[in-house]
């Protein structure tokens, strides 16, 4: 009876594996995600900016600045293109995605300290970014869950300025950045060729030095920045 039982068990868990590979089969069979596209997507974008003074340049103005280290942030809206492969074995999906976005987020940032007259400005910007990330994720019915990640790349302007009664200076950096990309997302296809989708990176790109000659210390001086980039955005896409 038992053997009788453990083999009438058998039998029936077979069946349902077979069952739900032919329910995923059928559902993935259309393949609605397989194929090249291109796309637009618009979404918000915070631009994170941390600029470092090592040498103490600030202080050659007034010892009240207190600015070794001076975080901003910034959001705005953000609109770009997008192209790339999919390869779809069953309920699998497996590509490539280039994309490039347009953005103003440029902002200032002022500091004055207890001497009268004196003010420190940190203006910053983020033009231009992309990235070039894989993406691989399940199909579940119509609808594609994705992590993904690759590198990144963005044009980010910074420029540091201070006026006193006395003097005034102004360094600045206009630098095009490499770094690293990572996120999840998701991609509803509600046709064989047109899916819209929402998805969330994060962009973290390297320190990066600038160095002059301040009159005012009569020295060599070097600013620092780190730059990061946080996204969400919502796009849609036509395969062909």
């Amino acid at each position: 009876m038992r053997k009788l039982l453990s083999v009438m068990g058998l039998v029936l868990l077979g069946t349902a594996e077979a069952t739900i590979a032919a329910a995923q089969d059928t559902r993935c069979a259309q393949k609605r995600f397989e194929g090249f596209y291109v796309g637009a997507h618009v979404g918000a974008t915070t631009h994170d900016t941390t600029w470092n003074d090592p040498d103490n340049w600030a202080d050659n103005f007034s010892f009240d600045f207190n600015t070794s280290s001076v975080n901003t942030t910034r959001s705005g809206l953000a609109g770009g293109l997008q192209g790339g492969y999919n390869y779809q074995p069953g309920c699998i999906v497996v590509g490539v995605e280039i994309d490039g976005s347009w953005a103003d987020l440029s902002g200032s940032r002022t500091a004055s300290p207890a001497a009268a007259g004196t003010r420190l400005t940190l203006r910053d910007n983020a033009e231009m970014y992309g990235t070039i990330r894989v993406r691989a994720g399940v199909v579940v019915d119509s609808l594609l869950i994705y992590l993904t990640g690759g590198p990144a790349f963005a044009k980010l302007a910074h420029s540091w300025r201070i006026v006193d009664p006395a003097a005034s200076e102004r360094f600045s950096a206009e630098t095009n950045r490499w770094g690293g990309a990572g996120g999840a997302g998701v991609e509803w296809a509600f046709t064989d060729r047109l899916s819209v989708k929402a998805e969330g990176l994060y962009l973290k790109f390297g320190t990066v030095s600038t160095s002059g000659f301040s009159n005012a210390g009569a020295q060599q001086v070097r600013f620092e920045n780190q730059d990061s980039l946080l996204i969400g955005r919502l796009g849609v896409n036509f395969k062909f």
